[in-house]
């Protein structure tokens, strides 16, 4: 019976979620675009790196802290957004997550040191990261034959944020500089809350986890030890829960009754204690439960998942640093600050066509892993192609390698579904934040500590080059993990 009310459920999510590729799910999508373009709003540390500097007379590396404050945050609140969006729902996330990204923004104004400025970039990289999940889900319950196509234009919405709001950034600097930019910048991402709104939950969601609440409590049920196999638990033993002494008349505060199995050995017959601490018991059992809530099981029994993330917490070093760098490597040979400025925009552009374009590229009988790999190659290209000097080459290298990353992390959605399902779909897109995140943590801080060892910006390229590298020998990896990992059982897969 829990066999065919679980494939009754796996039928009925695919029929609803096919019907709603046509109606309210264009709405759902265009919303997570739009939202998704508040993603652009990390790349503007670069536009103030100087501002910061000059104003909190910072080191290079206390400066870069700023960027990783904010980005770092926005990855491994991801992971929290995947509980939320689990226990409330998609809308409830992702206005929560508008409303704290409103929120940071709206209190830099007032930020009058650096270390202010810390607490309220790290407000704006959570609100971001715990919408970010909510856009993410939201576009997998609501398509599924288009999912690569609806999952690419989500995440062409990094691309659109890179393209406009670096450029309006920079125009709101020079005339009303860096705190009013905050300010006016706070009015306008305060429309995210209203792209939360759209995130309209269906009945068939709550239906749906009714199902499978039911049918894993009936699973644990038969899976119980009955009496009848060698357990007895009703042989007048009591154990004595202060210290762990057998009794018989048991202390109704503290006492525990006694667990034996029967075992043989030859003509002999005897009874083994199984006695416990309940104590000890509720720990474990608490511990299983937050391992399974976070989602740790699923980088156990996923090898590729695992993979996976490392690739993206080396990758995410890498792609917060880059852009950082950009403007003051391109300030230094000469080039006009609103020209530095336009690389951004550039970027933007690069990103927006990957990210639309990496469906026809998985489309090419050429599997998302090597892709993907492709892609993490071609990003060590533009990272080298940034030491020479013109704003050619510079120009050149920020279409690469916004093309590139707008591929990489809208392919990285595509491989978490297919390595752990859409049931842990969720929780898969926060643990790969959460490395993510850390890569946003300590790539801008180790990329200024080497800036500030060389005070060179061609040494930091060469080292970011070194590390996309090596992504890239990763991400050939990945299926010939396949052969060997456990694999997960998802209990509602997308058929």
């Amino acid at each position: 019976m829990a066999k065919a009310s679980t494939l009754q459920a796996r039928r009925q999510f695919t029929r609803v979620s096919k019907q709603s590729e046509c109606g309210w799910g264009i709405v759902v999508v265009i919303a997570a675009h739009v939202g998704m373009a508040s993603t652009g709003i990390l790349r503007c540390s670069g536009i103030l790196y100087l501002p910061w500097m000059n104003e909190f007379d910072a080191t290079a590396k206390e400066t870069a802290a700023i960027q990783s404050f904010m980005s770092s945050p926005s990855g491994f609140a991801v992971l929290i957004g995947g509980v939320l969006s689990n226990r409330f729902g998609c809308r409830f996330t992702g206005i929560l997550g508008g409303f704290l990204m409103w929120l940071g923004l709206f209190c830099s104004y007032w930020a009058n040191d650096i270390v202010q400025l810390y607490a309220t970039a790290a407000i704006i990289g959570s609100g971001l990261g715990i919408f970010i999940n909510a856009a993410s889900v939201i576009i997998t319950f609501n398509f599924i034959k288009t999912f690569n196509v609806a999952n690419a234009v989500t995440f062409a919405g990094r691309g659109t944020g890179m393209m406009v709001i670096p450029p309006l950034f920079q125009l709101l600097l020079d005339r009303y500089g860096w705190r009013g930019a905050f300010l006016v910048t706070s009015a306008i991402m305060a429309n995210v809350i209203l792209c939360g709104v759209l995130f309209r939950p269906r009945e068939f969601d709550r239906e749906l986890n009714t199902t499978e609440s039911t049918t894993s409590s009936q699973e644990e049920l038969r899976q119980q030890p009955s009496v009848d196999k060698g357990y007895d638990t009703d042989d007048g033993d009591y154990t004595d829960g202060r210290t762990g002494d057998v009794t018989d008349e048991p202390d109704t505060l503290t006492a525990v009754p006694v667990r034996y199995v029967k075992t043989s050995t030859g003509d002999k017959t005897e009874y083994i204690s199984l006695q416990y601490s309940s104590r000890s018991g509720r720990v474990l059992k608490l511990l299983k439960r937050l391992s399974d809530e976070i989602g740790l099981n699923i980088m156990r029994k996923s090898f590729r998942f695992s993979l996976s993330c490392a690739i993206q917490l080396l990758y995410c070093c890498g792609y917060v640093a880059f852009p950082m760098f950009l403007i003051p490597r391109a300030q230094t040979i000469g080039v006009a600050p609103s020209s530095a400025a336009s690389l951004m925009s550039i970027l933007g552009i690069g990103s927006l066509i990957g990210s639309l374009g990496n469906a026809l590229m998985i489309g090419w009988r050429i599997s998302a892993e090597h892709v993907i790999a492709i892609c993490v190659g071609l990003a060590g290209i533009a990272c080298l192609l940034v030491t020479a000097d013109g704003y050619a080459y510079l120009a050149v290298a920020s279409f690469i390698y916004g093309f590139v990353s707008g591929a990489f992390f809208a392919i990285s959605m595509v491989l978490c579904r297919s390595f752990v399902g859409v049931q842990h779909f969720a929780l898969g897109v926060g643990l790969t934040y959460v490395f993510g995140g850390t890569g946003y943590l300590i790539g801008p801080v180790i990329a200024g500590w080497i800036f500030d060892a060389t005070r060179s910006y061609v040494a930091v390229f060469y080292i970011l080059t070194g590390v996309h590298f090596t992504c890239a020998l990763k991400c050939l990896l990945l299926p010939l993990l396949k052969r060997i990992e456990p694999g997960l059982d998802p209990k509602v897969q997308d058929e």
